[in-house]
């Protein structure tokens, strides 16, 4: 089976993201719109609307277990496995594919404590992490 990969529509350019609302304690992401249809790839990274999807928010440990796994101190927060250095570093969390509108120097991201938050893509300590398509 053949999929077309899933494309974001900049409504105004293209650096401008998901915002927060601190007041509310929500995601605005009307800006632009990432569709999540089907892809050719079948391996990419998890938008910031999917996270949201599984319930992931700022407050601590919002994020399903299994998201954070892997991570730096991911057990301190229900995890099952932890990265703590050697030859690959510490990894405290991995990038979102969604920009955040406050900055053109920044993404989202799923963070060991199981949040969302924003960090600069210069910064070390992050990486990705794979989403993989099944065929149901």
């Amino acid at each position: 089976i053949k999929h077309t990969l899933g494309t974001t529509v900049f409504k105004d350019n293209a650096f401008t993201g998901c915002s927060y609302d601190d007041t509310n304690r929500k995601f605005n992401c009307t800006t632009n719109t990432y569709t999540l249809g089907p892809r050719t790839s079948k391996v990419r990274i998890i938008s910031l609307q999917e996270a949201q999807a599984l319930g992931c928010t700022k407050t601590i440990s919002s994020c399903p277990i299994w998201m954070s796994n892997y991570l730096y101190q991911s057990t301190k927060y229900g995890g099952t496995e932890n990265r703590t250095g050697g030859d690959y570093g510490m990894n405290y969390s991995y990038w979102t594919m969604t920009a955040n509108a406050a900055t053109n120097l920044a993404i989202w991201q799923v963070r060991y404590d199981r949040t969302i938050s924003e960090s600069y893509t210069s910064s070390s300590g992050y990486s990705g992490r794979a989403v993989v398509s099944i065929k149901k």
